[in-house]
């Protein structure tokens, strides 16, 4: 039995956090989940930019296997600043493989194909040897080009997947087998 002078409800034996502390674990908490939506925004970010990278490439073999045939690269784009399936890339996909224009038709003959709607739209100048002279390639590249022994081609690829107005660029060409970026998953 308890001394008269104690109570079971006595402050000095019940346990548990005071406020402060369920304070700061509540913060702790919130800083940790902003800190992973922030990482998973970029992490989806980062797969919906790999889009760009195997589309630059499959329109490179594109490009290769319509030079087989005709000994040349077809010129799709009148310029790098025209692109295809849409003229302003944004935040939302768009349905590859549609239009009846000029640039359409010559995607088409190019052959380049995709499993669906794309989040970028895509350039594609070409030349014949000599000088290379391109409209559009966007100044953020910062490249100069070579002058050209053999017929030539630049894919330019352009998004802006988060919506936040600063686009993704991606240059591709027959120069290199490599693919150059500015601005990834922006």
């Amino acid at each position: 039995m308890l001394p008269s002078h104690q109570s079971p409800t006595n402050s000095s034996n019940q346990r548990g956090f005071t406020l402060t502390e369920l304070m700061a674990v509540v913060v702790i908490v919130g800083i940790l989940a902003t800190i992973g939506a922030v990482g998973y925004r970029r992490y989806v970010n980062s797969a919906r930019s790999s889009e760009a990278v195997w589309m630059v490439n499959g329109i490179r073999a594109a490009q290769e296997a319509y030079r087989a045939e005709t000994l040349t690269y077809l010129n799709v784009s009148e310029k790098l600043s025209e692109y295809y399936p849409t003229k302003t890339p944004g935040a939302q996909k768009v349905q590859w493989g549609g239009g009846t224009d000029n640039i359409a038709k010559r995607w088409r003959i190019l052959n380049v194909t995709t499993d669906g709607a794309v989040y970028y739209g895509y350039a594609v100048v070409a030349g014949l040897p000599g000088e290379v002279k391109v409209e559009g390639l966007d100044p953020l590249f910062n490249v100069t080009l070579p002058e050209a022994a053999e017929p030539w081609f630049i894919v330019q690829a352009k998004g802006d997947i988060n919506g936040d107005g600063t686009p993704s660029l991606y240059l591709g060409s027959s120069f290199s087998n490599q693919v150059y970026w500015v601005n990834e998953g922006e």
